[in-house]
């Protein structure tokens, strides 16, 4: 709780009372440079960006930290061997991530590849309630191939309707709602666990997946808002 409410603390800080460089308003840049057309954001979509990176957030983060506990007991009851076994796959999953977004994010563009990856994690995560032998485990480790790849996209997507003068301002505050939800989620699965491992250990997986899935929602009404007549749509790789 303490942990929670200093992260609380220091986002009312960050949003509030620390001072950011003021962004030029439209009159002052069309007298300043008036080829130049005046700085706007879209703050609809920023509220849709960051509402989706903290629901992913929020599903992956607590997931994780209860599989670290789920492995050592049955049925999987790993020893030290298999753990780093474990932590290898997880290790590769990073790597595969890297190597998803290396490849892919020309031919399929910024949603479809966010899709993408919250697909494959919520997959994994899904198949990983039910694992009671370890080839289980990595196969979802397998499917979860490409599960880190939402969040760094979704930043990407950040930078690209945002003007220059903002981005300590904007991404001070993700970082912020961050790491507000990273310690909810640590509280909200360490509480959900344990209530739920005399009869169904697994529960707080499809939680997460659950949870995750809910990231979908913003990213689609985002896309469809792009898709409307009249709407400029977030720039995707292949224009850049």
């Amino acid at each position: 709780m303490s942990s929670v409410l200093l992260c609380v603390g220091g986002l009312l800080y960050s949003a509030f009372l620390l001072s950011y460089p003021r962004p030029p308003s439209r009159e002052e840049v069309s007298q300043s440079a008036p080829s130049q057309e005046p700085v706007w954001t879209d703050w609809r979509s920023v509220a849709l960006l960051f509402t989706a990176i903290a629901l992913f957030d929020v599903g992956m983060s607590g997931a994780e930290d209860v599989l670290s506990l789920y492995v050592l007991k049955p049925p999987l009851s790993w020893d030290s061997v298999w753990v780093g076994y474990g932590s290898a796959a997880t290790s590769a999953m990073y790597l595969s991530s890297f190597l998803g977004v290396l490849v892919l994010s020309r031919p399929l563009g910024d949603t479809a590849l966010i899709l993408l990856g919250i697909v494959s994690n919520c997959t994994g995560m899904a198949i990983m309630a039910f694992a009671t032998q370890n080839w289980v485990y990595f196969f979802a480790r397998g499917i979860m191939m490409f599960a880190c790849i939402p969040m760094p996209t979704i930043r990407a997507q950040l930078s690209k309707i945002l003007d220059a003068q903002l981005y300590g301002r904007v991404f001070g505050w993700l970082q912020s709602i961050l790491a507000v939800t990273t310690v909810l989620s640590e509280v909200l699965f360490t509480s959900i666990y344990p209530l739920t491992l005399g009869w169904f250990s697994g529960f707080s997986f499809l939680t997460s997946c659950a949870i995750s899935y809910l990231s979908v929602l913003p990213i689609l009404y985002l896309n469809w808002r792009g898709t409307r007549q009249g709407y400029t749509p977030i720039p995707g790789n292949d224009q850049a």
